[in-house]
């Protein structure tokens, strides 16, 4: 996701953030430097989400790190550094990653537990 994100999109398309265009908004939080779209916090916290909940893992640690990329990528909004639009494509970028990830641990999982069962025979 991270590859994706900041180092293809973020360089290729150059988004201005929106507390750059709009300078006279207060910020609570450091203006951060870099482009905009999309959102990495985004990609990173659905990262971690997609690779839980597609590798099936323990439903209770599913929810809460499914509700903290939720605030994750709220708070980008809401701190005024991302649009919507860079939320979403962080958002699907990480839910991307996560699947991948999950299913690449799966068939190395799948793959080490055939070399066991090979190497008893």
């Amino acid at each position: 996701g991270a590859i994706i994100t900041s180092g293809i999109l973020k360089p290729l398309i150059m988004r201005p953030r929106p507390c750059d265009v709009n300078p006279l908004m207060p910020m609570i939080v450091d203006r951060p430097h870099g482009s905009s779209f999309p959102s990495g916090h985004a990609t990173a916290a659905f990262a971690a989400f997609g690779a839980l909940l597609f590798s099936k893992g323990p439903k209770p640690l599913v929810i809460v790190v499914g509700i903290g990329a939720v605030l994750m990528a709220l708070t980008r909004l809401y701190c005024y550094v991302h649009y919507p639009t860079d939320v979403l494509a962080g958002t699907i970028v990480g839910l991307l990653a996560g699947f991948a990830a999950a299913k690449i641990v799966e068939a190395a999982s799948r793959k080490l537990q055939e070399r066991r069962s090979q190497s008893h025979i």
